[in-house]
């Protein structure tokens, strides 16, 4: 599954619901997302997820092939289903 990337088309966007497609340790896939992944020299944005009323940080967010995958300041969650992604790094990206 590819994850739609949202900061291409609304770089102003700092908040998403998204559904959880895959999940290793420490780190989940979303369908969608606001925060851009380290890589061309520019860093990942920083911000948090909530599932079920737990957030957690993104520590880290990086494309592998099509998919985005978000690193957890926590051990991966342990179901798939739907959350909201909030505060894509208003200090990593600010808006201009």
């Amino acid at each position: 599954m590819e994850t739609e990337l949202l900061y291409l088309t609304d770089a102003q966007l700092r908040s998403m619901d998204a559904t959880v497609v895959d999940r290793r340790e420490g780190a989940v896939a979303l369908d969608r997302t606001v925060f851009y992944p380290t890589g061309g020299g520019q860093p990942h944005d920083e911000g948090t997820l909530t599932f079920g009323g737990t957030t957690v940080a993104v520590t880290d967010v990086r494309k592998e092939g099509p998919v985005a995958w978000h690193h957890l300041d926590a051990a991966a969650l342990t179901a798939d289903g739907e959350g909201r992604a909030v505060g894509a790094g208003e200090e990593a990206r600010p808006l201009f």
